[in-house]
This record gives C-alpha cells, sequence and structure tokens, in this order.
C-alpha cells in the first residue's frame, strides 16, 4: 500500500478484523517495527531510527488512545491528566489551568478528584482523550476507542477529540465506521492488508510542519512527587513485600545459624561415642553404648522431649526411630548423651 497523510486531517480507518488495521496505526506510531517498506514523517524515515530515537518520536510526536483506557486506576481523574505535563516546563498554575480548560469541555469538572476506577466505561475513556490532547502532540491514533461504550457515551468522546483535533493529525481505527463519518474528513477502508477504499470526505486547510513538542527531563520536584504518590498508592503492596523480604532473611540467618551449631555438635560429639547420628528427613536413630534393648521407662523419657512427635522401637535390630523436626536434633542429641554420662 501507498498512503499519504497531511496535518489537519481526521482519518477513520476501517475493515474486517485481521485486515491490517491495527497493524497500520503501530508502524505508523513505532510501536511496532517493519521489515519492508518505508514510513516518512516530514521526509524523515522511521526504519532509521535507534531505540532512543523511537522512544523520543512517540513521546514528542505521537499520542495513544486505547480500547481499554491505559489508565492508572488508583489515582485520581486529576492526577492522570497531570501526569502527562509534568515533563513539559510549566509551573503548577498553568497546569492546573489547562486540566481546568479540558474539563469543562468533557464535562467532567465535577469528577476532576475521583479515583479512575470508580469511572463508568465512557468516562474512563473520555479521561483517556483528554489525556491525548494534553499531551498536545500532531499525530494522535485511537484503535477501538469506542468499541466498549454505548451510542451516547462514543458521540461524546468522539466530539471532544474532534473539538481539539484541528491542526492535528487523527487516525482513528474502528469497526462501526457510521460512528466517524459526521466527523470523519477521510475515510479509508482495508482488507487482507490492502486498501480498497480511501474516499476524502471534506475538504482540509494544509499543514506543513509538525509542531514542535518536546519533553524535558522530570525536575527533582516532580520525580519526588511521583516517588511519594507511587508509595502512597501501592503502599499495602510494599509493605507486603517487604514483610516477605524481612521473613526470607531472618528464615535464612536462622538456618544458617543452626546448620553452623550442629556442626558444632558433631565436632564436640565424635562418631566414636555411645550415640550415633543418622540424619534421614526428619529421622534420628539411637543406639545404647552396650547395644541393649531400651526399657520402657527410658523410651517414655525419651517421647517426653520436646517436639519429639512419636518413638518407635525395633527391638529385633536394637534401632530406636525418634521423629523430630531437623531444628531440634541437636537439642536431643545433647539431652541424650547428658542421661547416658550420668
Amino acid at each position: 500500500m501507498s498512503l499519504t497523510f497531511k496535518l489537519g486531517e481526521f482519518v477513520s480507518i476501517s475493515g474486517v478484523s485481521g485486515s491490517g488495521k491495527t497493524t497500520l496505526i503501530k508502524m505508523i506510531g513505532a510501536m511496532d517495527r517493519f521489515q519492508n517498506g518505508e514510513i516518512f514523517v516530514e521526509y524523515n524515515p522511521l526504519s532509521h531510527l535507534d531505540e532512543v530515537e523511537f522512544e523520543q518520536y512517540r513521546r514528542d510526536r505521537v499520542s495513544f488512545i486505547f480500547q481499554d483506557y491505559a489508565l492508572l486506576e488508583q489515582y485520581s481523574v486529576y492526577e492522570n491528566l497531570k501526569l502527562v505535563l509534568l515533563g513539559r516546563n510549566l509551573d503548577s498554575k498553568e497546569i492546573n489551568r489547562r486540566i481546568d480548560s479540558i474539563l469543562k469541555d468533557a464535562n467532567m469538572t465535577a469528577f476532576k478528584e475521583r479515583k479512575v476506577n470508580r469511572l463508568s466505561g465512557g468516562q474512563k475513556q473520555k479521561v483517556a482523550v483528554m489525556r491525548a490532547i494534553l499531551k498536545d502532540t500532531s499525530i494522535i491514533i485511537g484503535d477501538e476507542i469506542t468499541a466498549n461504550l454505548d451510542s451516547r457515551s462514543s458521540r461524546e468522546v468522539i466530539e471532544l477529540l474532534y473539538l481539539h483535533s484541528e491542526g492535528k493529525l487523527v487516525l482513528l481505527v474502528t469497526h462501526h465506521e457510521e460512528e466517524l463519518l459526521p466527523y470523519a474528513t477521510r475515510k479509508i477502508v482495508m482488507k487482507e492488508g490492502r486498501i480498497i477504499e480511501d474516499l476524502k470526505l471534506k475538504k482540509v486547510e494544509e499543514v506543513y510542519t509538525l509542531k514542535e513538542n518536546v519533553f524535558t527531563q522530570l525536575s527533582i520536584n516532580n520525580k519526588f512527587y511521583l516517588s511519594l504518590k507511587s508509595i502512597r498508592r501501592n503502599f499495602s503492596s510494599i509493605l507486603a513485600v517487604v514483610m516477605m523480604l524481612i521473613a526470607i532473611f531472618a528464615s535464612a540467618v536462622g538456618l544458617s545459624l543452626g546448620y553452623e551449631y550442629f556442626n558444632s555438635l558433631n565436632s564436640y560429639y565424635p562418631m566414636e561415642t555411645s550415640w550415633i547420628l543418622n540424619r534421614n528427613e526428619n529421622r534420628l536413630i539411637i543406639e545404647k553404648s552396650d547395644r541393649s534393648n531400651f526399657s520402657e521407662d527410658e523410651l517414655q523419657r525419651i517421647s517426653n522431649y520436646n517436639e519429639v512427635d512419636f518413638v518407635v522401637d525395633d527391638s529385633v535390630s536394637l534401632d530406636t526411630y525418634i521423629y523430630s523436626s531437623e531444628k531440634y536434633v541437636p537439642y536431643i542429641l545433647h539431652s541424650m548423651h547428658e542421661k547416658n554420662t550420668n
């Protein structure tokens, strides 16, 4: 295919699923790479951009509106809109003025401080459109932005975008072109990766140069502001992670100390002594020094030790199995040694 777009156009791109609509706008918006052909923006080829230049192009030239809104659900409407302005050289007064103005145009002033997760689908999409408008780029790309909305909400979203589209190139993918046609300056229909219809619906006043719109590095104050917001919104998750890390660290320290203590006991009680240790999972095997059977009283005393679940006496093999947690093995060994010595 071969297409040329102009600033000032409001383009409807339609076609059945799998016709290539989303792929086309993703390549124009530098969200996807392409292997063949070329895309020129102001005569500059996109295929020659490295990853950093791709990011700069997306940041400075293109705004995206997604079907699933892509908003920060735990943030307020105001905070979602403010995020796109923090990278600009604007003071707080100008930021508030721009946000208040766009909220008024969208009839959303009353929802300024409401969290996004408490909005309806139509209201969320309005916030997504307002965010794209506030970013103030020359190209706005939308992918099925009315697919999840009722007819009234769809009309309000499109009208809001159309109201602020002067001098911009707006490319909207849709399955419902009848919603866009009253506003569109151009209609494109695709099928199997090809253009089967390209119809100009309205005359467009020519705009020749992309608007220069360069974002700067976030200031220290803005970075601090975003960090505090993130910590406050996700405090419970952060606390849970910290507690889990502390528990893992404490367990590791405990196991390490227990292992060192166990090794020290092995060194203190050599294999020549009357107690023979065979570590097998949570089992402890002991024998009397004269290899005689344990008496009932002795077995009862052994079973009374802390953390001993039960004792199995094999009188034929003269082995007695004491089941216990491994971390208590040194304590039982120590106790047994003292009893034998006394």
